[in-house]
């Protein structure tokens, strides 16, 4: 194992096109034999995080009561779009029939048991592009209730006579994008959680020789008074959509002469929580994990996205590797490392990190 290590530094220095990075300037004559160090890290805590839901590709509605995660309750936003170009069937003829359509791809909860949706006007104007979860919304009385199945992969909610009528003409107006605001969605139990896709999801409108649709545009997720999962003997049980983040210190000893040639960061991901769950139960584990470096003064640095192996996060970056070159020489200003979920994941997925993250580090001592 030794020798593959050492084979593995050698190769790591070798296949870099531009060595400067790598400090392998200073890998000559002077330096000694590579080898892989191994730095523990402090456990990870949970630590206040914004979730900026906005214009997300998934938007999340309903409430759920996790028995082993406590409960959850989201409420979604959804605006459309005008074609702005109609056919004149569509422009001549009354609005017959109208549905909101959901490309559903996401559930927590019981996947097995009919859900109500229940669906209101948003009364003012929102904005999407960088709005958080926490946001207020102002909406105003039920356009409609449709009872729906969460194996289903289109949510097809009909809309009401009274309002189509309501709304005929403004559909076919050029002022629908100052007069119409989108719904929100919620769910009548306290059973599942459903994420609607933005991209293809709409409202479909029919008239006398024609079917006009109106796409889905702006979109958001406020999250009601999240509390976040407990972290207990087994770990820290981190959850998207908690406003919480999971913090980590790496447990460096004192400056050093080495030279960096490759470093990784691993994060333990166990996924039983979303194996050993109830009949019927969906608990999504979470798939991503972004890692930035924190600094003292509050400078977030972007470090990379990971994508979850078999039994961790893996984080390889040219951010991670400049960062980490100064914190081995003990000039850096971390203050901690932080995970989260990306905000275009949008969801309430579940990991377990077991134990500490670990840095993989290929180093070259340097004799002096």
């Amino acid at each position: 194992m030794h020798r593959l290590l050492l084979a593995f530094c050698l190769l790591a220095v070798a296949a870099c096109d531009d060595p400067a990075p790598v400090g392998i300037d200073l890998v000559d004559e002077q330096s000694g034999t590579p080898y892989v160090l191994q730095v523990q890290s402090s456990a990870p805590e949970y630590i206040p995080a914004i979730e900026n839901t906005g214009n997300a590709a998934r938007t999340l509605f309903g409430s759920v009561d996790d028995p082993e995660l406590g409960t959850t309750e989201a409420r979604g936003y959804l605006d459309f779009v005008s074609p702005g170009v109609f056919t004149q069937a569509f422009e001549n003829n009354p609005i017959e029939r109208a549905d909101l359509l959901l490309l559903s791809n996401y559930l927590y909860g019981d996947s097995l048991t009919e859900v109500t949706v229940t669906l209101r006007s948003v009364d003012l104007e929102w904005s999407g592009t960088g709005t958080n979860s926490d946001t207020t919304i102002f909406v105003g009385d039920v356009v409609t209730q449709s009872l729906q199945h969460p194996q289903s992969t289109l949510l097809a909610i009909p809309l009401p006579d009274d309002w189509i009528a309501r709304w005929d003409t403004t559909f076919k107006s050029e002022t629908f994008g100052d007069a119409f605001h989108g719904f929100e969605l919620t769910t009548e139990s306290r059973s599942l959680v459903f994420g609607a896709q933005v991209l293809g999801s709409s409202i479909r409108l029919v008239t006398a020789g024609d079917t006009t649709f109106f796409s889905a545009g702006r979109s958001l997720t406020r999250l009601i008074d999240p509390v976040g999962p407990s972290s207990g003997s087994s770990g820290l049980i981190f959850q998207d959509g908690q406003a919480q983040a999971a913090a980590f210190t790496p447990q460096f000893g004192a400056p050093t002469s080495l030279v960096l040639n490759r470093g990784l960061v691993r994060v333990p991901a166990d996924t039983s929580l979303s194996v050993n769950t109830p009949t019927g139960f969906s608990r999504p584990a979470i798939a991503q994990l972004q890692l930035d470096w924190i600094s003292r003064d509050g400078t977030r640095l972007p470090i990379g996205l990971a994508s979850r192996g078999e039994t961790y996060f893996q984080f390889e970056s040219i951010q991670l590797h400049d960062s980490l070159s100064v914190l081995l020489r003990g000039k850096s200003a971390l203050d901690h490392f932080e995970l989260r979920v990306p905000d275009s994941d949008n969801g309430i997925s579940v990991i377990l990190m077991p134990t500490a993250p670990v840095l993989h580090l290929a180093v070259t001592p340097v004799q002096r």
